[in-house]
């Protein structure tokens, strides 16, 4: 398991959530140098302190090992489908004509 990109992952969900390393380390009952550590891959998480990690980012852990799963078109995929559902039909339309014509003209 590449402990950079869990980090790169970690650090990308904290920073959109608006929160500092001194302030998830709090959620999750660690020190900040220790988020920092995880951040730059020098440390990988447990399996209980990345379901805490999600939770206190609000992303599903799927998100933050993403590029290590062989699903990871899959679910890439759903993320694509929950953002379009909440977009104007006129929006969706657009940004589905553009999916489609990347995908009909990358083979």
């Amino acid at each position: 398991m590449d402990a950079r990109i869990i980090g790169v992952n970690i650090q990308k969900y904290r920073k959109l959530k608006g929160l500092t390393q001194e302030a998830l380390a709090e959620m999750i009952g660690v020190t900040p140098h220790y988020v920092g550590l995880l951040e730059t891959g020098r440390r990988r998480p447990s399996v209980m302190r990345l379901v805490a990690i999600a939770n206190s980012l609000s992303v599903s852990a799927d998100l933050i090992l993403l590029e290590l799963l062989d699903c990871r078109y899959q679910i890439e995929a759903s993320e694509i489908t929950k953002r379009l559902s909440v977009m104007s039909k006129e929006a969706a339309d657009r940004a589905y004509k553009i999916v489609s014509s990347v995908i009909d003209n990358a083979f």
